[in-house]
């Protein structure tokens, strides 16, 4: 709908300007995971093996929703699994932990929670953290003695 009626449409447009910017959120989880990765790298046992998961691959822009449906299809036959944390560390001795990088204002979402759930279940801790400190504590409270670093209390 035109507000000036003497406009033609792209002309009115026009005179609104441009659009706002968006305000970017920038990557405050990437930066929360990689901050975590470094400490645990430094702090977890000799041996210990850091990692990520990469589960949040999106089909191409302009996909179809067929040809979206067919990429979820095909990354769960390969092995997706959505919900899955973040970041894990393999333990001397066999032992797993695991953990959700969430940003300061980030939830962990019903699927999340799910797995998180039956992981927790199965007898894998999981520790939802939003930066060292909180991964620190996570360490600990796994029963983890931390080597060195600022995971040292």
């Amino acid at each position: 709908m035109l507000v000036n009626q003497s406009l033609s449409v792209a002309d009115e447009i026009d005179a609104l300007g441009p659009e706002p910017a968006k305000r970017k959120r920038g990557a405050p989880e990437l930066a929360a995971q990689t901050a975590i990765v470094k400490a645990l790298a430094l702090a977890l046992p000799a041996g210990a093996v850091v990692f990520r998961v990469t589960n949040e691959q999106q089909p191409r822009p302009g996909a179809t929703p067929q040809q979206r449906m067919r990429f979820h299809e095909a990354r769960k036959r390969t092995g997706v699994c959505p919900g899955f944390p973040d970041l894990g560390a393999l333990l001397p001795g066999g032992r797993a932990i695991f953990f959700e990088v969430k940003a300061p204002a980030g939830r962990v979402d019903p699927r999340q929670a799910e797995l998180h759930a039956h992981l927790r279940a199965i007898g894998f801790p999981v520790f939802v953290v939003r930066g060292a400190d909180e991964a620190a504590e996570a360490v600990r409270a796994a029963g983890i003695t931390p080597r060195q670093s600022r995971l040292d209390p």
